[in-house]
């Protein structure tokens, strides 16, 4: 039997990426230039199976690369544990892709009004084996230099998790 902790643990945080204002929207260039620079967050990670949680301190540096962005992300975790996830985003046509090595196909990034919306398919190595988990982050702006995230995990059709956060812009 799969543990779900693992799942979770074992995966980390997800994608965090602050969304823009509705305004903000108007071209991916615009949302891709928010994203340079730093943010730091911290919030919770949720394991519905074993009804824990724990606290997560996210560290988030992007740069500017070609036509795109490196997005870098530093993770901690209240059990001591860390990760680092690094993204790339790239400008295709009018719409934005990202691109991460563990994921199984790129992610494109939906943008409506003042929200960012990502679903994505992450590879989880878990004791010797890998899985597939399924994320769902819905990121909200909620003022110039805050974003909330609340990503939902889950495994086949079981939610094992959920990850939320409050982002600024530093």
């Amino acid at each position: 039997m799969i543990d779900r902790r693992h799942f979770i643990l074992g995966t980390g945080a997800s994608l965090l990426v602050p969304a823009l204002a509705p305004e903000a929207f108007a071209s991916t260039e615009q949302f891709l230039s928010f994203f340079t620079g730093k943010i730091a967050g911290s919030g919770t990670l949720h394991d519905f199976k074993k009804g824990e949680t724990k606290q997560v301190r996210a560290s988030i540096a992007g740069r500017k690369s070609g036509d795109g962005l490196r997005l870098s992300q530093d993770f901690e975790f209240s059990d001591g544990r860390s990760e680092r996830k690094v993204w790339t985003f790239v400008q295709r046509g009018g719409s934005i892709v990202g691109k991460r090595s563990d994921l199984r196909d790129p992610v494109n990034v939906a943008l409506s009004g003042n929200r960012a919306s990502l679903a994505y398919t992450a590879r989880t190595p878990v004791d010797g084996s890998t899985y597939n988990l399924s994320f769902n982050e819905q990121i909200e702006f909620v003022s110039s230099d805050r974003v909330e995230s609340v990503t939902s995990i889950k495994w086949t059709f079981l939610s094992v998790g959920e990850i939320r956060l409050s982002l600024r812009k530093i």
